[in-house]
């Protein structure tokens, strides 16, 4: 939970490197491990969405749906 202390300590940080952590962050909304999903979804529900407010969020629509076709393609 390092990126939430950071964002929380330094919320200039996020602001300033959003696009960046979003974009990395996304590579884990399809990650096999049923945790790493859980502890993403809880660090965007109270550290990245709230800090980003004015974050484009068919961004995350976007990302959303890649996961749900991944999902669906590897039943």
């Amino acid at each position: 939970m390092g990126m939430k202390d950071l964002f929380l300590n330094h919320p200039e940080e996020l602001k300033l490197h959003r696009y960046a952590v979003i974009e990395k962050l996304h590579e884990r909304m399809s990650d096999d491990e049923k945790i790493v999903r859980e502890n993403l979804y809880q660090l965007l529900k109270s550290v990245i969405l709230p800090g980003c407010k004015e974050v484009i969020y068919h961004f995350f629509l976007a990302c959303l749906c890649m996961v749900v076709a991944w999902t669906l393609l590897n039943l």
